[in-house]
């Protein structure tokens, strides 16, 4: 992991629980999955996510302009445009502010951190420092009683 990258989560953990009165021992960051092209996952790795890149290769976002996320990796292989491999974040979610419907490009609403889906299976996280990529893991699909199922692996 990037020691800077690492430095700036710890800051934006403190800036969180002062924000918003949060204990800081109780401020755990959520295991997030995010895929994305070969090429951008590097980048990422060694700067983390940039806001000027958003919208770049897709749209604006329908929960908002943010960075995108999901707690289930097959939610996230779809975004990964033939990428045999996922990032796995640690990020910081904070004050989530849940989206009743899709609101292309949207900014964070005020008061809140993040916006989830209505369905709460992604999570738009619109700070770079409250994520850190920590590992690049491949996946792969397989057939299994005709249906397609994802395994994963990490890659060392």
């Amino acid at each position: 992991m990037n020691p800077v990258l690492v430095s700036r989560f710890h800051k934006a953990k403190l800036d969180l629980s002062k924000k918003h009165g949060f204990l800081l021992e109780s401020m755990k960051p959520v295991l997030l999955f995010h895929g994305t092209s070969e090429q951008n996952m590097e980048s990422i790795l060694k700067t983390n996510f940039l806001v000027n890149k958003i919208g770049s290769s897709t749209d604006m976002g329908f929960y908002g302009k943010g960075f995108y996320f999901s707690e289930f990796p097959s939610l996230s292989i779809s975004y990964s445009r033939g990428n045999p491999y996922l990032l796995i974040c640690l990020g910081f979610v904070g004050k989530a502010f849940k989206m009743d419907n899709v609101n292309t490009g949207c900014p964070l609403n005020e008061g809140y951190d993040s916006h989830i889906s209505p369905c709460g299976s992604e999570v738009v996280i619109f700070n770079p420092n409250h994520i850190l990529p920590c590992y690049k893991v491949k996946w792969a699909q397989v057939m299994k009683g005709g249906a397609h199922n994802y395994a994963h692996a990490p890659v060392y």
